[in-house]
């Protein structure tokens, strides 16, 4: 299991502190020692910083408690790490102890208590779950994991082809082949099946997955979820799933299943000859399906992904565009031993930059299943690992080993067809290499969707005259509040300049409206619904003598704060 962990080469997390392409050239994944975080048990985890410096930048999603890390390098209390489980930053750098306690600790999976070193131990469980009268009939033969079905297999398996049974054994014996196959329609070649992997926890992102999916130009169209929750299924795909009858399959599966199983759950329900993934948070064009299925088409691939994309950060409200071919080569460290310019020590070092920075584009050109599409036979014979971080990069390596580099295409979108999304739940992150303006981002294709996420709206579309409607009656109600009307008469009488009038209006006024739209109020959100809403109101005299008529209540004589880039 720890060997698995840290052979990993392309993670899944929260947060990314820094991109594959910032490590040390000398550096192996899977080489480092293996840490566990043993503080932070009582304030959400430890504190991850960008840089070795105590005063670098903080990182908001910290380092939970038992995670594990492992080690890129060490530099007296402050560790470098790479996130192998648990949930915090992909990398990092975090310190050892603070204040006399200690944070991590050097983990040593073969260390056992006392106790248990002198308890009897159990007899070993057999590699694979074996059919009546054979031998084990997997030939990848590893220890089954917790969760896996592990007796024999029923008499129908006879008839299970090879994923059918590791779908049955990595389920717990839940998805059982013969009964799912019958909730899968009948195949059609001109079919594109849309398989998209959830949980609970992401329900508040399904009423957004849904309108890209509706939105797609494709004629022939179906939506595949698989949902494992604990509590409560998603009530939206669940209900769109009665309504819309067999074009949409919703599995929802109460307990804990990998990435990689729900994705191959979606590819054996899934009836078209192309499989494109949806990610649940991500914006997709109503012609993204087309062009991703269309270049598969006329180039002959089994398999595609987006090689650039455009990137929106959600807590800084900023976008951006990943191309991994122009990250810059990386740095060498030179021994001190290093022979004079022209050396063969120096030709040899070059060789060794060019080939770590291949690497490193390589995992993050193939290493985002967002933009996923493929054959679905291709899939069916070549599935994901079952697991949750790097099932991804793994699946499109043994692609590209079985099938031929050829038929496993890339292409870049310049066009914004999709939009990844970065935000606090993501479990994939990505550095952008350069910054894309306002202007850029409102020309996007995916500025065609409706958008859900009121942030997302404000920073593509702007304020729509049925919302200025809603904001201007929010602004009415907070400044008609009689604390609020005490307060604004105080301030008016204490001779304020300006920028004291916006900071004050910010804090008494402008907070509580976004509170009362659902929009956020850290960061530069107030700003910038003030600031799109009165460019809404200026192209409707209603609602431009409206907005003026509570900016008359406020009488202080200053306009609504701009957002602070302008």
């Amino acid at each position: 299991w720890l060997k698995m962990l840290r052979s990993t080469r392309v993670p899944r997390s929260n947060a990314c502190a820094a991109p594959w392409s910032d490590l040390p050239a000398g550096y192996v994944p899977g080489d480092g020692a293996v840490w566990i975080v043993v503080g932070g048990r009582g304030s959400a985890g430890i504190t991850v910083r960008r840089g070795q410096s105590l005063r670098s930048p903080e990182i908001s999603v910290r380092l939970a408690n038992g995670a594990l890390v492992e080690q890129v390098s060490l530099d007296g209390d402050r560790l470098r790490y790479r996130r192998l489980s648990g949930e915090g930053p992909d990398f990092g750098w975090v310190s050892l102890s603070c204040k006399g306690a200690r944070l991590l600790r050097r983990h040593e999976p073969s260390a056992l208590p006392q106790e248990a070193a002198t308890a009897p131990q159990p007899e070993p469980a057999p590699p694979w779950p074996q059919r009546p009268g054979t031998t084990p009939f997997l030939a990848d033969r590893k220890p089954p994991r917790p969760g896996h079905w592990q007796g024999e297999l029923p008499e129908e398996s006879a008839g299970w082809t090879p994923l059918e049974a590791s779908l049955f054994v990595q389920s717990g014996g839940w998805y059982h082949p013969g009964e799912m196959a019958g909730r899968r329609r009948a195949p059609a070649d001109g079919r594109v099946s849309v398989v998209t992997p959830t949980s609970e926890a992401r329900q508040c992102f399904h009423e957004q997955l849904w309108t890209c999916f509706v939105a797609q130009d494709w004629p022939d169209k179906e939506l595949i979820v698989i949902e494992s929750y604990a509590n409560f299924q998603s009530h939206r795909l669940a209900s769109e799933a009665r309504r819309q009858g067999s074009c949409v399959t919703h599995v929802s599966y109460r307990g804990d299943l990998s990435i990689g199983l729900k994705r191959n759950m979606g590819v054996h329900l899934a009836s078209g000859r192309y499989v494109v993934q949806f990610d649940d948070d991500d914006l997709y064009a109503p012609g993204y399906v087309s062009k991703m299925v269309g270049h598969m088409q006329t180039s002959r691939l089994d398999a595609l992904t987006l090689s650039a994309w455009y990137n929106c950060e959600l807590c800084s409200g900023t976008f951006g565009f990943v191309d991994p071919e122009s990250f810059r080569p990386l740095d060498v460290p030179r021994q001190a031993e290093a022979g004079a310019p022209g050396s063969a020590d120096e030709a040899d070092q070059e060789r060794a930059a060019r080939e770590a920075r291949r690497r490193q584009v390589e995992l993050i050109t193939y290493g985002y299943g967002f933009s996923y599409a493929y054959l679905r036979d291709t899939a069916y014979k070549h599935p994901f690992p079952d697991v949750s971080m790097s099932e991804d990069y793994e699946f499109m390596r043994t692609l590209r080993a079985e099938v031929g580099e050829e038929r496993v295409g890339l292409l870049q979108d310049h066009d914004g067809i999709c939009l990844h999304v970065l935000h606090r739940r993501n479990s994939a992150d990505s550095e952008s290499d350069r910054e894309v303006p306002s202007a850029e981002a409102e020309g996007l294709e995916v500025c065609r969707l409706d958008i859900v996420d009121p942030r997302l709206q404000l920073l593509l579309v702007g304020v729509l005259p049925a919302q200025a409607r809603d904001i201007l009656s929010a602004l009415r109600e907070v400044v008609s509040e009689a604390a609020v009307r005490q307060k604004l008469s105080e301030f008016q009488s204490g001779g304020h300049d300006a920028a004291q009038t916006a900071a004050f209006l910010h804090d008494l006024v402008h907070l509580r409206v976004c509170r009362k739209v659902s929009v956020p109020t850290d960061g530069m959100w107030p700003g910038l619904l003030f600031s799109r809403l009165e460019h809404c109101c200026k192209g409707d005299e209603g609602l431009r003598a409206a907005l003026r008529e509570q900016q008359q209540l406020l009488t202080l004589g200053a306009p609504m704060a701009p957002p602070p880039w302008e």
